[in-house]
């Protein structure tokens, strides 16, 4: 009997083979990753959150994140009673303040005072979920990328604190919606582009504080509208023109810091009505007169 002949595969067709069969073998080795990633989330936990608690639960998920796009956790993976995980209480988490009367996440602040405990990584857009939030504060750590504009839906904020980090990009001009806010400080950042005028809504601002950035264009004349102002800082950036007339109306300013720029022409008679001052910066300039 004559042995039936088989042709040999083409080359490439077995490499295609081998191609499509290791990708099927990826693919069913990522869907249990999958759910696993996702069952790594604490907020699902009666622990962290009480069952019949979902406002409360959602603000979880949006802190949860935050923290997952961190590239280091910091002092928020530290173990104990007050770390980030399924096996405590969202109240005791680090940073987190959990309001008693609403069941609401209202404050989070999470400073990087100490070497070694600060947050790395860029600022989730998903933390505009906290909507009750009234204080945020990232202050001295190593968060970097832009402000996200999603911030700016945070309309209960009275305090916004992203100071000496690493934030790059230009403020968001959208942050006008956040009338509520007292105190806006990002300071000791990368920031450029100008000071949006838009910052003039803000009329609760009480400190406004933007040194130590590159910022570049001029001191926007609708700062004015500020007269809650109790501190102006400015400094450390590369402000050109003259130094607006109209300053000499805030007259509630016990600070202003305009020194190290690159500001023109004569210091205007305006800020002698600034008779609440005790500092005034303007060295490092291009005044004349």
């Amino acid at each position: 009997m004559t042995k039936p002949r088989f042709k040999k595969a083409p080359r490439y067709a077995v490499l295609v083979a081998v191609a499509a069969t290791t990708a099927t073998i990826a693919l069913l080795a990522a869907i249990p990753a999958l759910g696993s990633a996702q069952s790594n989330s604490p907020c699902d936990s009666e622990t962290v959150v009480p069952a019949d608690q979902d406002a409360l639960r959602a603000d979880c998920r949006a802190l949860w994140a935050f923290y997952s796009q961190l590239t280091d956790p910091g002092q928020l993976a530290d173990a104990g009673p007050s770390q980030w995980s399924s096996t405590n209480p969202l109240s005791s988490w680090r940073g987190v303040t959990v309001d008693a009367t609403s069941n609401r996440v209202t404050r989070l602040t999470v400073q990087g005072i100490v070497r070694g405990t600060e947050l790395r990584g860029t600022i989730s857009a998903e933390i505009s979920k906290l909507t009750n939030l009234t204080s945020l504060n990232l202050a001295q750590n190593n968060l970097s990328g832009t402000i996200p504009t999603e911030i700016t839906k945070l309309t209960n904020l009275t305090l916004l604190i992203l100071g000496h980090n690493s934030l790059s990009g230009s403020i968001p001009t959208e942050i006008s919606k956040l009338t509520n806010l007292e105190y806006l400080q990002l300071d000791h950042n990368s920031l450029s582009g100008t000071i949006p005028t838009e910052i003039s809504k803000l009329t609760n601002l009480t400190q406004l504080l933007l040194s130590h950035n590159r910022l570049s264009g001029s001191i926007p004349t609708e700062t004015s509208k500020l007269t809650n102002l109790t501190q102006l800082l400015l400094s450390h950036n590369r402000l050109s023109g003259s130094i607006p007339t109209e300053i000499g109306k805030l007259t509630n300013l016990t600070q202003l810091l305009l020194s190290h720029n690159r500001l023109s022409g004569s210091i205007p008679t305006e800020i002698g009505k600034l008779t609440n001052l005790t500092q005034l910066l303007l060295s490092h300039n291009r005044l004349s007169g």
